[in-house]
């Protein structure tokens, strides 16, 4: 790692850790870590992922290609099904600090990893993946509940083509948004999805997750 790239770093750590940072800034760290990672972990795949936005290769396009082939009666049976969260918001947050570890920065704590976690997810919104039953699957969706914040891929299930949905990476809603306002306000346990264009910021400490634009 270059000095300059150091530097570039350092300062994408230090603004993320500000407390006032937007996910563009998630976009820069993720770009900059990803070819310091070893293959196959979780922030060289989000950094490769998030650089190339059509993907017909890595983790998340095999685990994607995987349940559909499933949901299709297209995998063997006594094949192990696919783990779905792909990689779990521990993992991800390893990962990372890993990568600082291993290259001179100071690691971050839960939260900061879980607010980079929840830009992750918004930032892969309507990202593509080819797999191998032909037409690509477009338009990954941001869901929320009470308690976490979720990626959610899609697929069909012959013979009608139903549509479902499920989740391929979760991370903890710490009152990003549902803030109840009574303690005896009901919960919403699954995942509700945005109908249109996220955006992840924190801005003086409060972090927020939001639609942004309409669908």
């Amino acid at each position: 790692m270059d000095t300059k790239e150091h530097w570039l770093i350092e300062e994408a750590l230090a603004t993320i850790t500000s407390g006032s940072f937007s996910e563009q800034d998630v976009l820069a760290l993720l770009i900059l870590l990803r070819r310091h990672c070893p293959p196959r972990t979780p922030v060289r795949e989000f950094g490769d992922f998030v650089a190339h936005r059509e993907k017909d290769r890595g983790i998340l396009q095999e685990f994607l290609n995987r349940v559909q082939l499933r949901f299709h009666d297209r995998e063997p049976a006594d094949v192990e099904p696919p783990r779905l969260p792909v990689f779990t918001a521990e993992e991800i947050e390893q990962s990372l600090n890993d990568v600082l570890e291993r290259n001179g920065f100071a690691t971050v704590d839960r939260e900061v990893a879980n607010r980079i976690i929840v830009s992750i997810i918004s930032l892969l919104q309507y990202v593509q993946v080819e797999t191998e039953l032909g037409s690509p699957v477009r338009g990954f969706a941001v869901g929320i509940s009470t308690s976490q914040v979720a990626l959610l891929g899609h697929g069909t299930v012959p013979p009608r083509l139903h549509v479902f949905q499920f989740p391929l990476l979760i991370a903890n809603n710490n009152g990003y948004e549902f803030s109840l306002a009574h303690p005896d306000a009901p919960k919403v346990d699954l995942f509700m999805p945005f109908d249109g264009l996220v955006q992840t910021y924190s801005s003086k400490g409060e972090f927020r997750i939001e639609q942004c634009r309409a669908a």
